[in-house]
């Protein structure tokens, strides 16, 4: 793992239970949850650490979709 994506990884790690469901299962993350989580925490540069964490949630969705 980049040293540069730890942030990312790490806030995703405190937030990987505040998913948004649907009839189809996840649909997203609970964005409201994440920037509640990474103020708590005092995340640097809070706006692209979320987009990081996008691109996680982005996969792990489609990597879901293809089960």
């Amino acid at each position: 793992m980049w040293p540069e994506n730890w942030e990312a990884v790490r806030l995703f790690i405190r937030c990987q239970t505040q998913w948004r469901i649907s009839m189809n299962g996840r649909a997203g993350l609970d964005y409201g949850a994440l920037l509640a989580i990474g103020s708590l925490f005092s995340v640097e540069n809070l706006s692209q650490v979320v987009e990081d964490v996008q691109v996680i949630e982005a996969e792990i969705l489609i990597q879901g979709a293809k089960r």
